[in-house]
């Protein structure tokens, strides 16, 4: 449970550590967009390297050079020539920095879709709609179990993972929606990919939470509102990857 709980929670940190980078085999230069297949074997590329990374990372996080061996034994050639370059004085990256953007206006959402596409949290913080509607199921349960005590060390295991798989749920739709607002040419086969990804976590949520109702470890009433939030972002979220087909 601790391993695959660890896996899952750097899965969700590092969600799609090759995004910029063109997917093996395809042109770069190649302007048609990718469909959502391509982009499901893309994103299992990048949860490879995702995971060779950190363990990488691991492997020489003592060691003084540790940003260049980890660039060697990736095989980020550029990076490690950035690293020399450094060393001999020069600029760390060859183009821009950190000043080109200080005068750049902060990102503003698409008026034109709010409440569609976004909306704000009480902070003011902008949201898609789903993601925000996730983000409370989850944070709600959490803190309502760990009111009670139930999350501690040797609680019950389903009831963990219900939880985990939740907040999952919620990152891998923040990673799919989350830049509607501010993206005016939406690359419809990425977001249907990462919204699959989502429905398999929100899956396993509903079947964790059937081995809870079981157990009766939880208020019934309580864990029945829980579900159906599940159910409703489930459908919430088939609706979303018929609206963006058509759109791919």
């Amino acid at each position: 449970m601790r391993f695959r709980q660890f896996r899952l929670e750097r899965r969700a940190a590092f969600p799609y550590v090759t995004r910029m980078i063109p997917p093996e085999g395809d042109n770069p230069d190649d302007k048609k967009p990718m469909d959502e297949f391509q982009w499901e074997k893309f994103l299992k590329q990048s949860d490879a390297l995702t995971d060779k990374y950190m363990e990488v990372l691991d492997k020489f996080k003592d060691h003084p050079e540790r940003d260049r061996m980890v660039a060697r034994e990736m095989g980020w050639h550029r990076l490690d020539e950035a690293l020399d370059a450094q060393e001999s004085g020069g600029a760390f990256m060859s183009e821009g920095s950190s000043e080109d953007f200080e005068d750049l206006p902060p990102l503003e959402p698409n008026p034109l879709t709010e409440d569609v596409d976004w909306v704000r949290d009480e902070e003011g913080h902008v949201h898609h709609p789903l993601t925000l509607r996730m983000l409370r199921v989850s944070v709600g349960m959490c803190r309502y179990c760990d009111d009670r005590g139930l999350l501690e060390d040797g609680g019950d295991v389903d009831l963990h993972e219900m939880i985990l798989e939740a907040q999952i749920a919620g990152v891998k739709l923040a990673g799919a929606l989350d830049r509607l607002p501010y993206d005016h040419d939406q690359e419809g086969g990425f977001i249907v990919a990462c919204l699959k990804r989502a429905l398999t976590h929100l899956h396993q949520s509903i079947g964790a939470a059937a081995k809870v109702a079981d157990k009766q470890c939880l208020d019934r009433q309580t864990l029945e509102t829980f579900r159906a939030a599940l159910f409703a972002v489930r459908q919430e979220t088939l609706a979303l990857m018929n609206r963006f087909r058509k759109q791919s």
